[in-house]
């Protein structure tokens, strides 16, 4: 399995730029396959990586609230603790057989450093899904009963 140019472009943030760009962004991309039912990242790990979704759909969960949100094909995840140096806010579990692409943190610093624009794509997508998430834990009760893992992450972004 191999990541192609078209396979990313169907990554919203990628739709617009240069196949110059996207070359160099398919030489950092590491294939990953995730069968059904498994976790691709676990809520409260360090983050060292984010995932594009080429194929497939996932469910992400977090221990507070359970579902979160459901995406497939052209969606991406994990920038927020690559964005933000922290740990993984929520739980990502593959709903039916997955094909990724996963961009190590080292890479995502290199790539975002050369090309801004890629960062700033995925800075909006990052604060507006923040927001999202804080907006809902607030939603469910007081801030006294978070779990200590979730006040640490609110504590330090």
């Amino acid at each position: 399995m191999s990541v192609t140019k078209e396979l990313l472009q169907s990554v919203d943030i990628f739709s617009s730029v240069s196949d110059e760009i996207l070359e160099q962004v398919l030489n950092h991309l590491k294939p990953v396959q995730v069968s059904a039912g498994s976790k691709i990242v676990n809520e409260g790990d360090q983050a060292e990586e984010m995932y594009f979704l080429l194929e497939g759909t996932y469910t992400v969960v977090s221990e507070a609230q359970g579902k979160v949100a459901e995406d497939g094909p052209g969606s991406f995840f994990g920038e927020m603790g690559l964005i933000y140096n922290q740990s993984r806010a929520c739980s990502v579990v593959a709903d039916i057989d997955c094909v990724l692409a996963s961009l190590s943190k080292s890479d995502f610093e290199s790539l975002t450093e050369a090309h801004p624009e890629i960062l700033e794509g995925i800075r909006t997508i990052a604060e507006e899904r923040f927001n999202h998430f804080k907006e809902m834990l607030l939603n469910i009760g007081d801030p006294a009963d978070f779990t200590d893992k979730q006040k640490a992450y609110f504590q330090k972004v």
